[in-house]
């Protein structure tokens, strides 16, 4: 007979807090219960997040293009439906989290629904997947998804009229956009402003960045190097748009893809946040840790870009989601002194709990490990600059893996959760 109820409440609800509800739900959730011959703990998981739908952001420099090239619904796909497989183990509330009660365990969320006001969420286990928001919706949410497809319906009208097309950031969203609209709209003077570090793309070797700045100066595209923004919040309406060395410039079309401009963690306590805002995490397995003795983080966890020391790629968060579901797990595990039942005492022996299940098992701490020095940057739709394991690729290998399609045939798995099966 179930005699308690563990409460794990995510908050976030884009790619990093879909895939890890998915995850527990499907896989550690079944695994945990498995070990509970007794039944005596039942698991609900609550999502909090502002959004009703996915925002499968890794499309967008190719979406914002035209609404046929990938169509909006393409990549804002609905939340509800992809839930409801799970039934009352599930509850998805459409709020914001605007504060955390440390004492009594509980997330404060203000709703965003009709009858709006404020609810608290109980929690046993938390996982902060809040991640960060950027000045322009075309590449967070902005609140809900209707201002990102607004902002996106913006540009098709823009675009095709524009005789001069700047956009603002040297990362992978930068490229991406410039090598987009460049080869979608030769005729257009294209001009990227690439930031101060001399490069594009800084966080890869040199190398990569040179041959990016090749193909774009190939497509047309005017590449400023050595010099970025005045104002990181410059929005599509700023006109002039002031540059670090003093000069403006006044496009038809300004887009600024400079990355993230807030962490979403205002709502935590400041003993868990370093100086940017994003969240500190106490060891490799996404724990995460406090400053203050008074502030306990105890089972509190965070994953996605909010995590404080990491590169906020797709692939670290692919590695991320078993290795935060594991700590999850363990941690329930030690709680519920299920531990006792082992021969051995330490985490490892967690095991024997489970030896027919496939893994990743429930018992056993995943380390995380993102594919090293990996990075597919598309260039246009006919290629790109990549590198994989440290190794250079050839532009026709990102075509193929990412150019084409920019990996459209991810979105439904991780959607529905049938990417975990």
């Amino acid at each position: 007979m179930t005699e308690a109820t563990h409460e794990i409440v995510v908050v976030g609800g884009n790619l990093a807090g879909v895939q890890i509800s998915h995850y527990l739900l499907r896989k550690t959730i079944p695994a945990l219960q498995a070990t509970d011959k007794h039944q005596t703990t039942a698991y609900h998981l609550t999502l909090i997040s502002p959004n009703t739908h996915l925002f499968y952001k890794i499309a967008a420099p190719r979406a914002l293009i035209n609404p046929t090239l990938i169509p909006t619904e393409k990549i804002f796909k609905p939340l509800t439906p992809a839930f409801q497989q799970y039934g009352e183990s599930f509850e998805y509330l459409q709020g914001e989290a605007v504060d955390l009660d440390i004492t009594h365990r509980e997330v404060v969320a203000r709703m965003y629904t009709a009858r709006g006001g404020e609810r608290r969420v109980k929690y046993d286990s938390l996982v902060i997947a809040t991640g960060a928001s950027t000045t322009s919706p075309l590449w967070s949410f902005h609140g809900g998804h209707g201002e990102s497809v607004n902002a996106f319906r913006t540009l098709y009208r823009q675009l095709p009229e524009a005789e001069s097309i700047v956009i603002a950031g040297g990362g992978p969203v930068g490229v991406e956009t410039a090598g987009e609209i460049a080869s979608a709209y030769p005729d257009a003077k294209v001009t990227l402003v690439g930031g101060e570090a001399g490069y594009l793309l800084p966080r890869e070797k040199v190398a990569m960045g040179l041959k990016a700045e090749d193909m774009l100066e190939d497509l047309g595209v005017d590449v400023k190097l050595g010099v970025k923004l005045s104002d990181a919040n410059a929005s599509s309406i700023t006109r002039p748009i002031p540059l670090s060395d003093g000069t403006f410039l006044s496009p038809s079309v300004f887009i600024n893809a400079t990355g993230p401009r807030i962490y979403n963690t205002s709502w935590l306590p400041p003993a868990w946040l370093d100086d940017s805002g994003q969240v500190l995490v106490r060891d490799a397995y996404f724990r995460v840790q406090t400053t203050s003795t008074s502030i306990s983080a105890k089972n509190v966890y965070v994953i996605g870009d909010a995590a404080a020391g990491y590169k906020r790629t797709a692939m670290e968060l692919d590695a991320m989601v078993p290795t935060v579901a594991s700590s999850i797990a363990i941690d329930i595990m030690v709680e519920r002194k299920l531990a006792s039942q082992m021969r051995g005492s330490s985490l490892n022996g967690l095991m024997g709990l489970v030896k027919p299940f496939k893994k990743p098992y429930v018992g056993e701490q995943i380390d995380f490990k993102p594919a090293r020095d990996t990075m597919m940057v598309s260039i246009g739709p006919k290629g790109g600059v990549g590198v994989r394991l440290g190794w250079g690729v050839p532009s026709w290998m990102v075509k193929k893996e990412k150019a084409e399609r920019f990996c459209l045939e991810l979105v439904d798995p991780l959607v529905d959760g049938t990417k975990f099966d």
